[in-house]
């Protein structure tokens, strides 16, 4: 049993090590996400994500719906990195802490919210509206 428990420390501090020296960097979506989350202090935060180019097959050019949302709890969304880590690691997309999500009677009570990211690389165009002039676009 002691051998178990010692190779089991040693295998999840060798995950942590590696997860420490994981490449990435944050966007800025990452940041606002976490500081939405913890500013109204959110139970269950759904994110909405672009699956194109995540998906094998599904390309900028595609007619469709390739959205999803990837759902986080506090400890899942209170560091920007949490955010980045849960998407580098692709398909599936796995919170960085899985803790339980509440379950009906704590979800039908709880704070909830949404955000999404209107900020697409592969979108160059620009946003006419008929009769309408653009004075900011966020």
């Amino acid at each position: 049993v002691k051998n178990t428990k010692a190779k089991e420390d040693e295998r999840e501090k060798k995950k942590e090590k590696q997860d420490l020296e994981m490449p990435f960097s944050c966007s800025t979506n990452d940041i606002l996400t976490s500081s939405f989350g913890n500013a109204a202090e959110i139970r269950v935060l759904m994110m909405a994500i672009n699956l194109r180019k995540r998906l094998e097959g599904a390309v900028d050019n595609d007619a469709g719906n390739y959205e999803s949302v990837v759902m986080y709890d506090p400890p899942g969304y209170e560091h920007p990195s949490d955010i980045r880590k849960s998407l580098c690691r692709g398909v599936p997309f796995i919170r960085e802490h899985s803790h339980p999500l509440p379950k009906f009677c704590e979800a039908s009570r709880c704070r909830i919210g949404m955000i999404t990211s209107w900020a697409f690389s592969s979108f160059d165009g620009e946003i006419v509206l008929g009769g309408s002039n653009t004075k900011m676009t966020l």
